[in-house]
């Protein structure tokens, strides 16, 4: 597949067909705000998205899709965005955050993952992921704030687990299968939890 810019003038719906793409890479690469991930398993693209606010920079290859905002110096200005992206659930994916995250609404639950990373912060974040196959890493570094981590149980039956709060981690918590190791760190180094089948 070709690098292809994806956004057009005058619109704000965006695609790309699936093609030959036998795994996907959702990658934010300058931050991101109010978004809305879902999963839909019949359709033929590799994703579709709709931007409200500042539209970002869109672009795919061999199944990659980066979605860049342009920069900006006004905090006010990220309140305006928000976007719904739903991804092709018949491949794998691999999800990233980089430059912070605020506001993130995420059922990955019928999602092949294979990692799931959010570089640079989090606040406002719920994320519900699949039962892991194989390991699944997700890792949250730079801080976290209201972040709630839901993982599809193996069986009826799972365990909760929760982090105290410290200097740069508040109201952080999950719901995990047994299975599911969980350790949180401060910013220098990175949370990891660590979901094993």
């Amino acid at each position: 597949m070709n690098q292809t810019k994806i956004n057009g003038p005058g619109g704000r719906d965006f695609s790309v067909p699936l093609g030959t793409a036998s795994s996907g890479r959702l990658r934010f690469a300058r931050g991101a705000a109010s978004v809305t991930l879902r999963v839909d398993s019949s359709t033929g693209y590799l994703y579709r998205a709709r931007f409200d606010g500042p539209l970002p920079e869109l672009h795919a290859l061999d199944g990659t899709v980066t979605i860049r905002y342009p920069r900006t110096f006004h905090p006010f200005d990220w309140h305006k965005r928000a976007g719904e992206v739903t991804l092709n659930g018949s491949i794998p994916w691999q999800i990233e955050f980089h430059g912070g995250l605020s506001r993130l609404d995420a059922d990955l639950s019928v999602l092949r993952l294979g990692s799931f990373e959010i570089i640079g912060g989090a606040s406002g974040v719920a994320v519900t992921l699949p039962r892991p196959l194989g390991t699944v890493s997700v890792r949250v570094s730079g801080g976290a704030s209201d972040v709630t981590i839901h993982v599809r149980p193996a069986s009826p039956r799972g365990s909760a687990w929760a982090a105290a709060p410290a200097s740069w981690l508040s109201t952080i918590s999950t719901s995990v299968p047994s299975a599911v190791r969980c350790a949180c760190r401060p910013p220098t180094t990175r949370a990891r939890p660590t979901a094993t089948t």
